[in-house]
């Protein structure tokens, strides 16, 4: 990784056309490197936005999946994937965010 130029991501793709990790999650993962194993018990929610279909989403946060395995103990409580949602914003106007507020609501 040290020869390589790791840039944060500009939706081109290529993490998901090469089974790659993209720039964003490797610079999570790798800044929590030190503390995972001290995370304890933790309930996990994913809302993830993206201008990508869900299953290009599943894929990257089959990443994040093998982060919280770390995890003394864990359960995944919820997902929602807003998919298709390119612009700035946008998110607002979709059924994605009451769904949010739901999940956040019922914690």
């Amino acid at each position: 990784m040290a020869e390589k130029k790791v840039e944060y991501c500009r939706a081109c793709d290529f993490c998901m056309k090469n089974n790659g990790v993209c720039a964003q999650m490797k610079t999570f993962i790798d800044r929590t490197y030190p503390i995972w194993e001290h995370l304890g018990e933790k309930e996990v929610y994913y809302i993830v936005s993206a201008g990508l279909d869900e299953d290009i989403i599943k894929r990257s946060v089959g990443d994040l999946d093998g982060f919280v395995e770390h995890f003394e103990q864990y359960e995944i409580k919820g997902r929602i994937y807003a998919s298709n949602v390119m612009d700035a914003g946008k998110v607002c106007e979709t059924p994605f965010m009451d769904a949010a507020y739901q999940m956040g609501y019922q914690i």
